[in-house]
């Protein structure tokens, strides 16, 4: 009996646990939605506000206070927006040309210097849209996996599983960077999904048989699991 009561709390605790990482992970990533929305809108209102002579920006009534706004906050839209944020920069005229260039952080700059490009304001707006575009299609995976029960379990094995990896991490044997990385690698999440698959199947099949019974069909169709 004392198996079957582990096996049931197990089935609850897990599920329950990847329900939470889920609620908590929508939870941040809405925030980051909701922030370049309003980046977005922001940046809206300044280009509005911004006059050009010759393509490029010449307008002393410049929206000043979104301006700064903006400033303030280039850092965690550069870093919110990600890689979609960044590309190969040619400046006007061929004059030279940048790898990797982060759009938003110095696009928002040249606006501050007054040398800013119409069609550099015109590929910020873009970026911004694509981001907001990516960010809702995975809210809408959040979604649907608030409404999985098999994704809930996914979710908590994998965080039965990164345990060693959180506690490395608080006691400073790796850091943040490094514990995000071990999580997010594609082995550790085929790891977890096969982890998820077997615990929940052995889990059912042992609760509907007896644990006693299951392990008896695991022994004769595996001779080697007689040592369990």
């Amino acid at each position: 009996m004392i198996p079957e009561v582990y096996i049931i709390i197990g089935l609850i605790a897990i599920p329950a646990i990847g329900l939470v990482r889920i609620i908590r992970a929508r939870k941040k990533h809405l925030s980051d939605l909701h922030f370049m929305d309003d980046y977005r809108e922001m940046f809206v209102k300044l280009v509005k506000s911004i006059s050009f002579d010759y393509s490029f920006c010449d307008n002393e009534k410049m929206d000043m206070d979104a301006v700064t706004w903006l400033t303030l906050n280039g850092v965690r839209a550069q870093r919110t927006a990600g890689v979609l944020g960044k590309g190969g920069y040619v400046a006007p005229f061929g004059r030279y040309k940048i790898e990797r260039y982060e759009y938003i952080v110095n696009t928002i700059q040249k606006v501050v210097d007054g040398d800013v490009h119409s069609m550099e304001l015109s590929t910020v707006d873009g970026i911004l849209l694509r981001v907001i575009g990516h960010f809702e299609e995975i809210d809408n995976q959040f979604k649907k996996e608030l409404c999985n029960p098999i994704k809930w379990f996914k979710h908590g094995v994998r965080a039965v599983l990164s345990i060693p990896v959180v506690l490395l991490s608080w006691f400073g044997i790796i850091d943040e960077n490094q514990a995000s990385s071990i999580q997010g690698n594609r082995v550790f999440k085929v790891v977890s999904g096969i982890f998820s698959f077997v615990g929940f199947v052995s889990a059912v099949v042992g609760l509907i048989t007896g644990w006693n019974q299951f392990i008896s069909i695991i022994a004769h169709l595996l001779p080697w699991a007689t040592n369990l």
